[in-house]
Order: C-alpha cells, then sequence, then structure tokens
C-alpha cells in the first residue's frame, strides 16, 4: 500500500458490510502513544475493537513529554504500549532496534536490546529474529524467544522459518 493512500484503509470482506482490517498511517515521530490510544477508542465508538494492534515501529513513537534522559522516554513510551494492551485487551505487536554486538551474535539474547533494557520488562514476550548471511541468501531466518514472562524458555533453542518475499 503506498503510503498517500495508507491514511485509513478498510478493507472489507465480499460476504458483509463489517470491515475486519483497518490501518491507520503516521510518519515516524509525528504521533504519540496518546495518539494510538485515542485512535484505537474512536475506532471502539464506532463498534470496531481491535484484537491486535502492530505498531512498526515503538522506537520511533514520539514521546508525550520528555523525560530527564531518552532512555527513560524510551522506557516511559513502552510502559504506555503495555497499558493500551491492557487497557483495551488486545494483542499489541511492535519492533525494536537492538544494539550493535547483536550484529555478531548467533542468538539475540537480552543483552542485545538497543538502547534501554527496560523495554524488555514490560513485554509479554520478545521475539528474536536472527540470520547469518547464507542464511540471508537461501531465505531461511531462526527465530527464538528472547524474553517470556510466564514460561520457562531456552534463548538458545530456535526454530527455522523461510519465506519468497518476491
Amino acid at each position: 500500500i503506498k503510503r498517500q493512500m495508507a491514511r485509513h484503509l478498510r478493507i472489507k470482506m465480499r460476504t458483509t458490510d463489517q470491515s475486519y482490517l483497518r490501518i491507520q498511517y503516521a510518519s515516524a515521530n509525528r504521533e504519540t502513544v496518546g495518539w494510538i490510544r485515542s485512535t484505537i477508542s474512536n475506532y471502539a465508538e464506532e463498534g470496531f475493537s481491535p484484537t491486535v494492534v502492530i505498531v512498526d515501529y515503538a522506537d520511533l513513537i514520539k514521546a508525550s513529554y520528555q523525560q530527564d534522559s531518552r532512555r527513560d522516554t524510551i522506557d516511559q513510551i513502552w510502559v504506555d504500549l503495555r497499558a493500551i494492551s491492557q487497557d483495551m485487551h488486545c494483542l499489541l505487536i511492535t519492533a525494536s532496534q537492538t544494539n550493535r554486538s547483536s550484529y555478531k551474535a548467533e542468538v539475540i539474547q537480552m543483552e542485545h536490546a538497543g538502547e534501554d533494557k527496560r523495554k524488555l520488562a514490560h513485554a509479554n514476550v520478545v521475539y528474536g529474529i536472527n540470520q547469518k548471511e547464507s542464511e540471508k541468501r537461501d531465505r531461511v531466518a531462526r527465530l527464538n524467544v528472547v524474553v517470556r514472562r510466564e514460561d520457562d524458555f531456552i534463548p538458545s533453542d530456535v526454530v527455522y522459518v523461510a519465506g519468497c518475499p518476491e
């Protein structure tokens, strides 16, 4: 979908007039978590309560107000995103940066969190996407659990996934 057309899109199923997907577009560092919450609330008032909200990506959300440091600001954004998930009873999915040491890591681990490791504390589960150059050529990646609140996990355990973006 071209960015110019993605401002607000509804895809309708052939058998019903009910909308199953809504996409709301905002440029990087232009909108706040409050704007996301308000948008979801407006949808709910129209009778559309999303079960999944995808934010691309959390580190590019504009801060509602500046904290004492950039790290504190990022932490507050992640706290606020967690609150949306809890208050609005939806799965909130986002992506985040890793640090430079992750570039050479076999498998992404907690110490590879970019900018502020506290964001890992606010997620129920964090997955790593790992890929060597040879795997990239083969269009294969390895997924692993970096953090999981409720279950035991082994970060070095991976599942292979394949794709063909073309």
